[in-house]
């Protein structure tokens, strides 16, 4: 499994070629922008699975990005812990039938 962590420095929609060409399965991308924006000036470019996070700035939080067949189960937040956010994944594989 391949997990990356980059914090982009804003402007994650002029970058996102940088991550896709290194082939992730989970991406976790703090000063992101938010989805809505990332899904009108990029689509094609993010996956199916997307998740993005921020309390204090709509233009900058943290984007989560499954390349693979992944479930998100749980998303968790704890006030008392500002910039963490835990979350329970599963690989989803998939059936090959013959």
């Amino acid at each position: 499994m391949r997990i990356i962590s980059w914090n982009c420095g804003g402007g994650y929609r002029k970058k996102i070629d940088k991550i896709s060409e290194l082939n992730p399965d989970i991406a976790v991308i703090q000063e992101c922008e938010s989805l809505e924006t990332l899904r009108t000036s990029c689509k094609d470019k993010l996956p199916k699975k997307s998740f993005w996070f921020s309390e204090r700035d709509y233009n900058k939080g943290v984007g989560i990005f499954f390349y693979g067949d992944y479930e998100i189960l749980s998303v968790e937040h704890y006030s008392s812990i500002e910039f963490v956010i835990p979350m329970k994944i599963r690989n989803t594989p998939r059936i090959i039938s013959n």
